[in-house]
């Protein structure tokens, strides 16, 4: 196990390196002039020139690239053209921001999945199990802008019960984790009922119910138990997806997350706040799937990592 995390993490180093150089290359085919937008509109040729030279959007972009890449490893990650602030100052309060609102929205759905599946599975071919596999569906099915755009309708607008944006408290968490956390709800419950119907035909199942063993306790201590490995898998994939949905989700609330800021930054061609939002994302993304598959050894000791 110990050489098997060292080599992903090695596989993450070179991801992030690559993901680094694509992005750095990519972001600046981004139509317009970054000088420009630093400088204003109303800016003069003279003044562009000058803002130009200063930021080194003059040299070749592989120049460009290296001289970044070496302040990264020395811990700086640039300063944004708009702000003029170090980028990690500005990110900070917005990643926390990001990750209570993706913290709420995998709290409530991963709850609502488990209890949703296993009920569903457990009343297989019944109405309930019907029911549910219609939300589920629907809810992977219906874009998750959509859910956000009605829910702000019906209690922003005419029920005004609820503030339609911004984090001033906690009721401006609802809607917006309600709408990040619904798809992934919906996947959650797709894997745990299928699983656990799985699961509940096995002949341990069989054996424990002969025992006389309580039916809750056949559910939830055995096949409950041994029904988590592709759910947690599920739950991994959709932790790595929601942080990549907040983007969305967050400019449709005006949520001051990460997500609305990397929207802003690609607008303004804030080349530095976009490539390393973009890093952080993808670390994200790679560390919790190397986390999720050390879980499953944990959970399953029949898996070998070699």
């Amino acid at each position: 196990m110990p050489a098997y995390i060292c080599k992903r993490l090695l596989s993450v180093i070179v991801t992030l390196f690559l993901v680094s150089i694509v992005v750095f290359f990519l972001i600046r085919l981004i139509p317009g002039d970054p000088a420009r937008q630093i400088a204003g509109e109303q800016a003069t040729a003279e003044t562009i020139a000058n803002v130009t030279k200063q930021y080194g959007l003059d040299q070749p972009i592989p120049v460009q690239y290296g001289k970044w890449l070496a302040g990264v490893l020395h811990g700086d990650f640039g300063s944004s053209y708009r702000s003029n602030q170090p980028v990690l100052k500005d990110i900070a309060p917005r990643y926390l921001k990001t990750l209570k609102l993706a913290g709420w929205a995998m709290l409530w759905s991963i709850i609502a999945g488990l209890l949703i599946g296993v009920h569903t599975a457990v009343h297989a071919g019944k109405w309930q199990d019907y029911t549910g596999v219609i939300a589920t569906v629907a809810g992977q099915a219906v874009p998750s802008f959509w859910i956000g755009l009605l829910l702000i309708y019906i209690f922003g607008v005419r029920l005004k019960v609820l503030p339609v944006s911004g984090a001033s408290g906690w009721k401006s968490m609802i809607m917006p984790a309600f709408t990040l956390g619904a798809g992934f709800a919906a996947t959650i419950t797709r894997f745990t009922r299928s699983s656990m119907i799985e699961s509940l035909h096995e002949n341990y199942i069989r054996a424990a119910r002969a025992k006389g063993l309580k039916e809750h306790a056949v559910i939830w201590r055995h096949a409950f138990r041994n029904c988590l490995n592709p759910v947690v898998t599920a739950i991994g994939i959709s932790i790595g997806d929601m942080l990549g949905g907040s983007v969305l989700i967050e400019t449709v609330f005006g949520y001051p997350g990460i997500g609305s800021y990397l929207v802003s930054s690609i607008t303004n061609r804030d080349y530095v706040v976009v490539q390393v939002l973009i890093l952080i994302l993808a670390a994200h993304y790679v560390l919790i799937n190397l986390l999720v598959d050390i879980i499953q050894a944990v959970l399953n000791p029949e898996i070998r990592f070699e």
